[in-house]
C-alpha cells in the first residue's frame, strides 16, 4: 500500500530491502513524495547542506526548512525532518523512532499541539484504558509531544507487556514506545500507511 500510495519507494532493480533500516536520505524522499511538502530551493543556487549529493539535496533541504510541511499555511513551523546542524543533514544516519513521530506529526501540521503536550507524562491506551509509556524518559526533552500525538493518532504504537505477581488477581500492564529503536523499511511504510489516514481525516 505505501508503495502503490507512493508513500514509499522500493529500491534499484526492484527490490525493497525489507531487512533494511531507512535512513535520513531515503525519509526525505518519502516524506518529499508522499507527505505534502512544499519544493525548497536555495535562491544563491547553492545547497543548504554539505554533506549531501547532487540527487539528495532537492529532498533534503525541502524537508529541512522551516515551513517545509504544506498544512504550515502561515510558514510559522519548523523543518519537518530536522536537520542534524545548519551545514549537515546527516543522510546516511538510521532514522530513530521519536524522530519517525516527529517528523509524520510535523507532516501534519500539528507542531502547536505536539509542543503543548511536551513535558508530560506519554501515555497509551490499551483496552480503553490509558496507562503510562515506561520508556517516555528516553524520548529527548521536547519531543514528547510529537510521541504522544503519534500514538494517539495511531500512526505509531506502544508495546506491551504484562507481569503477574502469585497473588496479584490481574496482570500489570506495561506499555514501552522504544524512542531509540532503529526504523526499518516496512516500519516507515506501516506509519506512512497510517499517517496516510490520519492526513484524510
Amino acid at each position: 500500500m505505501a508503495v502503490s500510495e507512493r508513500l514509499a519507494d522500493g529500491k534499484s532493480g526492484g527490490a525493497f530491502q525489507p531487512a533494511g533500516n531507512i535512513t535520513r536520505a531515503d525519509m526525505a524522499d518519502y516524506l518529499v513524495m508522499g507527505t505534502e511538502i512544499r519544493q525548497f530551493l536555495p535562491i544563491d543556487g547553492g545547497s543548504l547542506f554539505t554533506d549531501v549529493t547532487t540527487s539528495q539535496a532537492p529532498f533534503a533541504e525541502a524537508v529541512g526548512v522551516p515551513g517545509a510541511a504544506l498544512r504550515d499555511w502561515f510558514f510559522a513551523q519548523g523543518a519537518v525532518e530536522l536537520p542534524a546542524t545548519a551545514t549537515r543533514f546527516n543522510p546516511s544516519s538510521q532514522v530513530k523512532r521519536w524522530e519517525l513521530a516527529y517528523a509524520l506529526v510535523q507532516a501534519l501540521g500539528l507542531q502547536a499541539q505536539a509542543q503543548q503536550l511536551n513535558g508530560q507524562a506519554v501515555t497509551t491506551v490499551y483496552n480503553g484504558q490509558r496507562i503510562p509509556v515506561d520508556d517516555s524518559s528516553k524520548i529527548p526533552a521536547g519531543y514528547e509531544g510529537y510521541v504522544q500525538l503519534a500514538l494517539d493518532l495511531s500512526i505509531l504504537n506502544a508495546s506491551f507487556s504484562f507481569t503477574q505477581g502469585p497473588y496479584d488477581l490481574v496482570p500489570a500492564i506495561h506499555a514501552n514506545f522504544q524512542p531509540t529503536k532503529l526504523t526499518t523499511r516496512p516500519d516507515y511504510a506501516v506509519a506512512a500507511t497510517r499517517w496516510l489516514t490520519a492526513w484524510l481525516q
